[in-house]
């Protein structure tokens, strides 16, 4: 179930192998392991690197490497971007072949690769069916452009997510969502086949007419070359992107700087599933103060409240560890100040989300979208250090590039249409289907770009 770090049987045995009781733990911390004594009065419960659990939320053992670990650069912002720019060159190249094979005519007497639509030749029937699927086939790239780019977010938000909660003492385990009950993904396979519709009766259609088969199949190779090999690759780039735990950090790389520290503080971490992180967010429920915010007491309060195994009060615990935001300042120590004023109603937090929670039953797995949540706490303007204003600024590069593409399909798609409107007032009535396909792209593109505006307006 846990691809993510290699848990499952590995974890259990790790767990079972290492529970400390709290005198052991007390020996066992060195500072060659980088472990602090969480016996010790005044321990800093959110030092950077990985505050963890306890269980029954008695205490908490607190992980400060003596270094940046190698892992760790995996989360950084110029690295995330690194790679979601090659995720989406790699897309990009891919969807351009189809690009230049629907719009752009390389060859002047190359012959047609859509059938021409036309009621007055093949019938009111046939041709609102013909003009129909040739919308889905022309205009499926537009959308796909769209959704390439919104995959490349996701995944830099989620990745980001991941390895910030592993440096505080978490492992997040990203729910496995199924493409097909995604709304979405089904809208793109459902557009496929039509468009897959449109040549197959383009084929039989030319061959009935003209009976030359050698011209028809060098039309079938030309359109599973240029138009359908492309959409294979673009489509199982997308299926994969569903499963974010395949590209995480696997288990050997986090334990093979230092066997014994990783050891230890896997014995202790926490386990967060995400779709009680993306409740605790959702909802509200992390400190709410107004001023600046370290990043270790923002993440330390989604550990306590969303953790499988974090004890009730643990968002307090947290909150007393840190003195001041990362900008230092009046500010900083009066934002901390005002958390830790906060601290007994933190307590109940985890107690009012269980028994919401116990109340609403299962809560439902999250569809592509909706697995955008962590850009609610990566991208809270509160936190002014200079690893989150870092990632800041890098992920509003790459969305800033990404939203003026969507508004240019959708001034495509809206010239489009326009475009057949005049064609029906001129009889051509067939044009109706082709305008139903471009409003239910044109609704799905806007669909997304609200998103995405949502996420950039988050302050």
């Amino acid at each position: 179930m846990f691809r993510n770090l290699g848990f499952g049987a590995c974890f259990t045995g790790l767990r079972r192998g290492r529970q400390l009781d709290e005198q052991e733990i007390g020996v066992r911390a060195s500072p060659r392991l980088g472990l602090a004594d969480p016996l010790a009065s005044g321990a800093n419960r959110s030092s950077y690197g990985g505050a963890g659990c306890v269980e029954g939320g008695k205490g908490k053992l607190t992980v400060v490497p003596s270094k940046r670990w190698e892992w760790e650069t995996r989360g950084e912002p110029w690295h995330l971007l690194k790679d979601a720019a090659v995720v989406v060159g790699q897309q990009y190249a891919a969807l351009g072949v189809i690009v230049l094979e629907v719009f752009v005519k390389l060859v002047a007497d190359a012959p047609k690769r859509f059938m021409n639509c036309d009621g007055r030749v093949q019938g009111l029937a046939l041709a609102a069916v013909c003009e129909g699927t040739k919308s889905c086939a022309r205009f499926f790239v537009l959308l796909a452009l769209v959704v390439a780019a919104m995959v490349a977010i996701r995944m830099v938000l989620r990745c980001r997510i991941y390895y910030e909660m592993l440096r505080h003492g978490a492992i997040v385990n990203f729910d496995n969502a199924r493409p097909f009950e995604d709304p979405l993904f089904v809208m793109l396979v459902a557009c496929i086949c039509f468009s897959f519709c449109h040549f197959a009766t383009f084929w039989m259609y030319s061959y009935s007419m003209e009976g030359d088969a050698a011209a028809v199949l060098e039309n079938v190779k030309t359109a599973v070359v240029f138009y359908f090999a492309p959409t294979a690759a673009f489509m199982g780039f997308l299926f994969r992107s569903y499963d974010t735990e395949a590209d995480l950090l696997p288990l050997n790389k986090y334990m093979e700087e230092d066997p014994d520290w990783a050891r230890a503080n896997l014995a202790h971490i926490c386990m967060i599933n995400e779709d009680r992180a993306a409740e605790v967010v959702q909802r509200g429920l992390l400190p709410q103060v107004k001023g600046p915010l370290e990043a270790s007491h923002l993440y330390q309060a989604l550990i306590d409240v969303a953790s499988e195994n974090s004890g009730v009060g643990g968002s307090a615990s947290a909150m007393e560890g840190g003195s001041a935001s990362a900008n230092g300042g009046e500010d900083g120590t009066a934002a901390a100040a005002e958390v830790a004023a906060t601290a007994p109603a933190a307590m109940g937090r985890r107690e009012t989300f269980v028994a919401s929670l116990s109340a609403a039953g299962h809560v439902p797995k999250s569809a592509f979208i909706s697995t955008m949540w962590p850009a609610k706490v990566l991208l809270d303007g509160r936190l002014r250090d200079k690893d989150s204003m870092a990632f800041r600024q890098v992920w509003y590069i790459f969305a800033g590039i990404a939203f003026p593409m969507m508004v240019f399909v959708l001034g495509f798609f809206c010239y489009q249409a326009e475009k057949d409107v005049e064609d029906v007032r001129s009889g051509q009535t067939e044009d109706v289907a082709g305008l139903v396909v471009e409003f239910a792209y044109f609704c799905a593109t806007v669909y997304l770009m609200h998103h995405l505006y949502l996420i950039l307006s988050i302050r």
